[in-house]
């Protein structure tokens, strides 16, 4: 069967995404897109798999602000991030924000 979509409906795309990207087995979506953002308010995103470790990420963002892991740690909510943390495990949605601290970040 098949709905009509009336000229005056509204489909947000953020409620398009998560229809689409549940898993068939169960309710965790099957990737999320992270916004990852630096003292300068430069931001990112990334698309990770629900249980991908964020180390990938990380290592993603890294690479794409050529700096080396080792000189940065990530947060979110004021938590640190472990590199084998998962999107899933921490509950993480949609649209979240981790932040990166940089050793000349004024506030680490």
């Amino acid at each position: 069967m098949r709905t009509a979509i009336s000229a005056n409906s509204v489909i947000t795309v953020e409620a398009l995404a998560a229809a689409f990207s549940k898993s068939a087995e169960t309710d965790t979506p099957a990737a999320v897109v992270l916004t990852v953002i630096d003292q300068r308010e430069e931001t990112a995103r990334f698309t990770i798999k629900a249980t991908s470790p964020l180390s990938k990420l990380m290592n993603a963002y890294c690479d794409h602000a050529g700096m080396p892991v080792s000189k940065v740690h990530f947060e979110i909510f004021g938590e640190a991030l472990q590199p084998d943390d998962t999107a899933q495990s921490l509950g993480l949605v949609h649209g979240d924000v981790i932040d990166v601290v940089t050793p000349d970040d004024p506030e680490s």
